[in-house]
This record gives C-alpha cells, structure tokens and sequence, in this order.
C-alpha cells in the first residue's frame, strides 16, 4: 500500500494565466490529432475492408481458394490472414469510442461526467456545486485526451505492422504458388 502521494495527487496546481493559455492551445491541438488519428485508422479500416471484401468475393464465387494452394503456402497465405485479422481488430481498437476516463478529479470535467448524470436538473446542480476549476478543467481534458490520441496512435501503429505482414504472406503465398 502507497502512504505517499505524489504533488499532483494531493492538491490542484494553480496555473498562472500564460500556462493556462498554454495548456489550451495544447488541448486545442490535441483535439486536432484526435480527429487526425481517427480519420488515418478510418481510412485504413476501409482500404482493408475493401481488400478482404474483394478476396472474400473470389472465395465465394469459386475462381479461387486458399485451400487449392499447395502445402507451405498454404501455411503462408493463414498466417497472412491472421495478420490481416489482427490488423482489423487493432484499427477498430483504434477508432473504438472510449467513453471513460481514470482521472479522479471532483466536479465536472468532460462529457462523460455529464453523462452520469440522469436529469437536466442534476447536471444543473453538479454545475452550480462543482468544484471545478476552469483551469483545472483544461488540465483534466489535455490528459484525457492526450493520453486518447497516444492510445489511438499505439493502436494505429500496431495494425499498420500487422497490415505490412498480412500483405507480405498472403503475396508470398499467392506469388510463390503461381511461380511454383
């Protein structure tokens, strides 16, 4: 069990007027990468779904199938197709909404605190009790996003490589078969 606690964790920091612009502008640009880093992992989500739509159309219609391929391609083309479906999972990961948030702050921070509450009425009195700082606010905000964006990225990231070895085995496969 922790007995110490860190600075940030036991009172507010009081931020001057120009950090407080800063961490706006801050929180205004992450707000940019968030739909940056969603419209990228939508993009890419729908190229894959194009792709695998197209060989899910030749599988279907009979021209083709990965079990006419002889053995060690055969084997090439599955580890491509479980690449290309950890790539699509890792992209819906990416674009998938979060609507919690871990920090413990008092009042009302963000939309998902407003969510809570069931009535008009209760939101405006948790507004009129809210212990929230304005700038404190924007400090909540900036790390819950800013910690969204880099989750998101991670994700991103993680289906772009996934993507890449899909593509590598499902083409050596094919390729190798073809030349065979």
């Amino acid at each position: 069990m922790r007995t110490r606690q860190r600075r940030d964790e036991r009172e507010p920091v009081k931020l001057d007027a120009d950090e407080h612009a800063l961490a706006q502008t801050l929180l205004s640009e992450t707000r940019e990468e968030l739909t940056r880093a969603d419209g990228k992992a939508s993009l890419m989500l729908a190229a894959l779904g194009i792709g695998l739509s197209a060989i899910l159309s030749a599988i279907l219609a009979g021209d083709w199938s990965p079990f006419k391929l002889h053995r060690p391609y055969e084997l090439l083309w599955w580890l491509g197709s479980g690449w290309a479906g950890a790539s699509l999972l890792s992209l819906c990961l990416a674009i998938f909404p979060k609507l919690r948030h871990k920090a413990d702050e008092p009042g009302i921070t963000y939309f998902g605190d407003v969510a809570k509450l069931g009535t008009v009425a209760d939101l405006r009195a948790g507004l009129k009790k809210s212990e929230t700082d304005p700038r404190e606010r924007t400090l909540v905000q900036l790390h819950v996003l800013a910690r969204l964006v880099n989750r998101k990225y991670r994700f991103i990231g993680g289906g772009l490589i996934a993507l890449g070895l899909a593509i590598a085995l499902t083409l050596s496969a094919v390729l190798g078969e073809h030349l065979r």
